[in-house]
């Protein structure tokens, strides 16, 4: 898949704002207004408008009312927990109901992201293999193709996978993982799939 193309500016901005909350540029609690963010662009405040509406939908930032928005807190460990368990069912769920579907374009469009994985590990970049693992799996929920899963998914997905609760001790750990799943999507092997992905989302 190589890089990301954004198409709006929105999208552009929103990328960025969601690498800067993994990375803990922006610190939980740190206020976003649009006007400030407008001008740390040069973009009108329309694209930063959709741009805080997507984070806030995904759970990164919440809003404050007239004051703008502020980064998520971390999730309290019980919370966490439950949405763990509804994402792994959902993942479950979607590349099970795939499994037969995947196309030889399919595992090298995975295999390209974790070949990016694997840099980013490398070059000890978080924020990059953090990107890298959401791709990755929204590559199933877009093949999947229903927009009540998707944003199921996505609403707990993006806050459990936030780098402050990251789930593997080591950036490379996250890319073996990967490879894993990948290896049983490859054999069409759903026990060993469930057992990668169990191990995987955590």
């Amino acid at each position: 898949m190589g890089k990301i193309v954004f198409r709006t500016i929105a999208e552009q901005i929103f990328a960025k704002l969601r690498v800067e909350i993994v990375n803990e540029t922006l610190t939980p609690g740190a206020e976003l207004k649009e006007e400030s963010i407008s001008e740390r662009f040069g973009v009108s405040r329309g694209p930063v408008r959709e741009a805080l509406k997507e984070l806030s939908r995904y759970g990164l930032i919440s809003p404050r009312g007239k004051a703008g928005y502020k980064v998520a807190e971390p999730l309290r460990p019980e919370v966490r927990k439950l949405i763990i368990e509804i994402r792994l069912m959902i993942e479950k769920f979607v590349i099970q109901s795939l499994l037969d579907d995947f196309t030889e374009e399919d595992i090298a469009e995975l295999e390209t992201i974790l070949d990016g994985q694997k840099k980013a590990s490398i070059e000890n970049d978080t924020a990059g293999v953090w990107e890298a693992d959401v791709r990755f799996h929204e590559y199933m929920l877009k093949k999947y193709n229903d927009t009540h899963v998707d944003e199921m998914w996505r609403s707990g997905a993006y806050r459990v996978m936030m780098m402050k609760e990251y789930q593997h001790e080591t950036l490379f750990e996250s890319y073996e993982a990967h490879v894993r799943i990948l290896d049983a999507i490859r054999k069409k092997d759903p026990r060993k799939l469930f057992i990668e992905l169990e191990n995987n989302i955590q």
